[in-house]
């Protein structure tokens, strides 16, 4: 059952408002009228929000240095994240392509700090939050499941590792449902396999991988036969495939030595698609090991949060505005922000906080 605290300005009076059984926290709560006592006409707005945390397909060239505009707290994030893995990550932000799939995880990751810093920094917070992929990482930190300098070392590991794993590529595919592609797949390649599906992004958005030649093969197949939309979003790394299994379990030793502690907030892994309440850190540790090799169930996963939150307010936190966007009206009919869309990100960023502090 969740309680709600309301605190009236005129008599400092507090009130106790029960609703549905939801287990949350609040975010905002506001109360129209100053009469001294709660009336039953008197209304309650109460605004939950769910941050949501991009992957590594959100990278590009310069996303730190652009984050620093957001101000001090997020210009901090930037100087402590150059101490803590002693290397000048200003000069790999300012490359024009990633030096490697490290390179990548360790930019995006410390972007999504910086943008959560300055939300944080103005008084913004969230009951609940999901991560795609990557983005796993700061929603485990957003969830108290795990410290800012343990994450930071274990992202650069995991990016290390991704690049010792085997070569091949991902590309996102739309619009088309999980069944039928299924049967693209095993008619491209004669039933002979070399492509997953490595994550469910929606009902008709999926990411297709594995090695390159046989992926090249799939997408050619769609295009012909379906005339689909595709994308390549990673070239090097067919992760979230059973290829990368080997890759898990060399990852895992780093898992195993993290201070992970219970989460505060509820737990949403990528792997099942389902809130884990109660999480221990064994638990945390098998999800992420499976993560690296098992498909992600981002479909499931918001699907899960709306059934909880009906009325949630979802904010991408981090670079660009790829998961905002993948929430289409067809699918999910909640209000959806982030803090990052087009070229002022300042502007954007403020807009983004005007708009929640209105709600």
């Amino acid at each position: 059952m969740l309680t709600i605290i309301i605190e009236s300005p005129n008599t400092k009076s507090r009130f106790k408002w029960l609703t549905r059984a939801v287990e949350t926290r609040v975010s905002r709560v506001t109360l129209k009228g100053d009469s001294r006592r709660l009336r039953s006409d008197d209304s309650v707005n109460v605004v939950m929000i769910c941050f949501l945390f991009p992957g590594q397909s959100s990278w590009r060239a310069g996303v730190m240095g652009r984050a620093c505009s957001l101000g001090d707290p997020s210009a901090r994030v930037l100087d402590w994240a150059c101490e803590g893995l002693g290397r000048d990550l200003r000069i790999e932000d300012a490359e024009p392509m990633p030096r490697d799939n490290r390179h990548v995880q360790v930019g995006v990751v410390v972007t999504t700090l910086m943008h959560l810093a300055a939300l944080e920094d103005a008084g913004l917070r969230a009951e609940t939050s999901l991560g795609l992929s990557l983005g796993e990482y700061a929603h485990l930190r957003h969830v108290g499941a795990l410290d800012d300098a343990s994450l930071l070392g274990l992202v650069d590991a995991r990016g290390t590792e991704y690049d010792r794993g085997p070569s091949g590529k991902m590309v996102a595919v739309f619009p088309l449902d999980r069944e039928e592609l299924e049967i693209a797949i095993r008619r491209a390649l004669d039933g002979n396999g070399g492509v997953e599906i490595a994550n469910v992004n929606s009902p008709t958005q999926h990411v297709i991988a594995g090695d390159s030649a046989a992926v090249d093969r799939v997408v050619e197949y769609l295009l012909r036969e379906h005339y689909l939309e595709t994308r390549t979003i990673e070239e090097r790394v067919p992760m979230h495939t059973s290829t990368f299994e080997p890759v898990a379990y060399r990852f895992r030793r780093h898992l195993e030595r993290a201070p992970f502690r219970a989460p505060r907030l509820v737990y949403r892994p990528n792997v099942t698609g389902s809130p884990m309440r109660g999480a221990s850190a064994a638990d945390v540790v098998r999800c992420l090991t499976e993560h690296v090799h098992r498909p992600v169930q981002w479909r499931a996963s918001v699907e899960a949060c709306v059934a909880e939150m009906p009325d949630v307010t979802f904010v991408e936190v981090g670079p660009g505005n790829i998961l905002s966007n993948l929430l289409g009206r067809r699918w999910i009919k909640n209000r959806r922000l982030a803090t990052d869309v087009g070229e002022d990100l300042r502007a954007t960023f403020q807009a983004t906080v005007g708009a929640l502090r209105d709600a």
